[in-house]
């Protein structure tokens, strides 16, 4: 129990996603309620829940299992990291941080298709994005294993965002690339803001793996 109250708003979070999810793959009212429509926001101020309930629905199980699987394996470590950086308040901030994530890495798909009577986008790869760069933030040099092949964060990170800064200039692929791309950059810019030393020692340690 004390390892759950220790993560409160990172449990929640993986909770709650998996149950609306679960909830939106029978519901189909539920489901269309609150997926996010550009198109419907823009007309009606009280869809502006979009921006954020979006966040928490998926399209099937692959896709629920693939965002939390990466959110649990970076958000344990950065709610860690955040309870040791900002003591009492490590907790709430990285709740906000995911929660203004998923808006966040919104803006500019509301912004590009908000005259789309057809598009729509759900999932949470925007806020996991977004905690993901949090980390390659604070520890650039660690290494991951991207499709067995291994390689430190700082190189996937720069590879992920060039990947999809030019699909999310591409059109009909279904995946929401632009949320992927400025929900990355949200995450990494909102933790150096609360810790602006990280920016600096972000500096050294790509320059200590360049020498």
């Amino acid at each position: 129990m004390d390892f759950f109250l220790e993560k409160p708003y990172f449990f929640s979070i993986l909770g709650l996603t998996i149950i609306c999810s679960l909830i939106g793959f029978s519901n189909h009212d539920f489901f269309n309620k609150n997926k996010f429509v550009p198109y419907a926001v823009a007309r009606n101020p009280k869809e502006w829940h979009r921006f954020i309930t979006s966040g928490f629905l998926h399209a099937d199980f692959l896709h629920l299992f693939f965002n939390m699987y990466v959110f649990y394996s970076f958000g344990s470590y950065l709610n860690f990291v955040y309870k040791i950086y900002f003591e009492k308040w490590g907790n709430l901030l990285f709740l906000a941080l995911y929660v203004s994530a998923i808006a966040v890495s919104h803006i500019v798909t509301f912004l590009k298709e908000k005259n789309n009577y057809g598009y729509a986008s759900i999932g949470a790869s925007g806020a996991v994005s977004a905690i993901l760069y949090a980390t390659i933030l604070i520890a650039p040099q660690s290494m991951m294993s991207v499709m067995g092949i291994p390689m430190p964060a700082i190189l996937f990170g720069v590879v992920y965002l060039a990947i999809e800064f030019f699909m999310g200039r591409r059109s009909g692929s279904g995946i929401n690339h632009d949320a992927h791309f400025w929900g990355a950059l949200y995450g990494f810019v909102f933790t150096g803001i609360f810790k602006p030393d990280l920016f600096l020692d972000f500096i050294e340690k790509i320059k200590m793996m360049l020498s």
